[in-house]
């Protein structure tokens, strides 16, 4: 079933049955008894569709997340009609994503804790009265990168 189709259907049908689809944004939590109501709007090649998701205690869905849609409503929005998630399963990544993608992302958290570690350890040798120059001179110097590699190590 798609986007397209769950539109053209009445307010108050029930439908489900296991298919996929994608979050496009996931918006605001509201607490509903114990429990939690996740807006969000999906999204697939024929459209998209806003629906408030029924994820109780569990954690928040995530922009980009695939769900199962296992019991679903068609409910009354403010504007036209959304869709109302009862039950869904995680599906998480379609496919497994190639280990070269692993390599890329380690590489580039291992950058940008490295970039916070300089940005913090020159913001406190300076605060906000150096030029320019002298923090570039002193974030290229061999003792700097040193002070840096230990502050990762520990």
């Amino acid at each position: 079933m798609d986007i397209a189709k769950i539109q053209k259907m009445p307010v108050g049908e029930k439908f489900g049955g296991g298919f996929t689809l994608t979050i496009k944004t996931a918006k605001k939590k509201t607490q509903v008894g114990e429990g939690w109501i996740h807006t969000v709007v999906f999204l697939d090649p024929t459209g998209e569709m806003l629906a408030d998701v029924n994820i109780g205690k569990l954690k928040p869905l995530t922009r980009g997340q695939p769900i199962k849609i296992i019991v679903a409503e068609i409910q009354k929005a403010e504007v036209g009609t959304k869709m109302y998630v009862d039950q869904f399963e995680r599906v998480g990544y379609i496919g497994e994503p190639p280990a070269a993608d692993f390599e890329i992302l380690q590489s580039d958290s291992v950058q940008v804790v490295r970039s916070k570690i300089s940005c913090l350890l020159l913001a406190g040798k300076y605060g906000g009265g150096a030029s320019d120059v002298q923090v570039l001179e002193t974030s290229k110097s061999d003792i700097f990168k040193e002070i840096v590699d230990n502050t990762i190590k520990g």
